[in-house]
C-alpha cells in the first residue's frame, strides 16, 4: 500500500490499484489511437455509407455528415476573424487578447448561426424531407479481402484470448 500526503488529504492506493490504472490509461491510448488511424486513413464519405449499411439510425448518420461538413466552415470563419484580429494588434497584450477571445467567440456564434439558416435554406430549396441523400458507388468485396479481414480478426482475437 502508498500513500501520500497532500496538504489536508492523504491519497492511498494499492499495486493492484495501480497496475489496473495503467491497465485503462493504456486501453484509452489504444482506443483513441485507433480512432485517429480511422478517422485519418478513410474519408468520412466512406466510413458514413458503412454506417449507413449497417443501418445505423439515420438521425445519427446525418447529424455526423452535417457536423463533419460545418466543422471546416467554423474553423474558416474563425480563422479570418483570428487573422483580423491580430492585424488591429487584437493581441498585444493580456487584456486585448481576452477581449479578442470573447468577440471572436460571440460572432462566431452570431455567424455560425447564420451558416446554420443558410444550409437549411439550401437544403430546403433542394426538396429536403428529413433525409439526406448521396451518389455512393457500388463498391465490390474481393475474396482477398474478405481472408484479409478475417484473418486480422482471428489474430486480434488470438492477441485478446492470450492477453487475458
Amino acid at each position: 500500500d502508498f500513500n501520500l500526503h497532500l496538504g489536508f488529504f492523504y491519497v492511498y492506493t494499492s499495486k493492484e490499484s495501480l497496475w489496473e490504472t495503467l491497465e485503462l490509461i493504456t486501453k484509452a491510448l489504444g482506443a483513441v489511437s485507433s480512432m485517429y488511424m480511422l478517422t485519418l486513413s478513410t474519408p468520412a464519405s466512406e466510413i458514413i455509407a458503412v454506417l449507413r449499411g449497417i443501418h445505423m439510425p439515420k438521425l445519427l448518420v446525418e447529424l455526423m455528415n452535417m457536423i463533419y461538413r460545418y466543422i471546416f466552415l467554423l474553423m474558416d470563419t474563425q480563422c479570418r476573424m483570428k487573422n483580423a484580429a491580430v492585424s488591429r494588434l487584437g493581441y498585444c497584450d493580456f487584456k486585448t487578447s481576452c477581449l479578442s477571445f470573447g468577440q471572436i467567440a460571440s460572432n462566431l456564434l452570431v455567424v455560425s448561426l447564420k451558416k446554420g439558416n443558410a444550409y437549411y435554406h439550401a437544403l430546403e430549396a433542394r426538396c429536403y424531407d428529413g433525409e439526406l441523400r448521396f451518389l455512393e458507388e457500388e463498391k465490390t468485396v474481393s475474396v482477398m479481402q474478405t481472408a484479409g479481414a478475417l484473418l486480422s480478426v482471428s489474430l486480434l482475437l488470438c492477441i485478446w484470448r492470450l492477453t487475458v
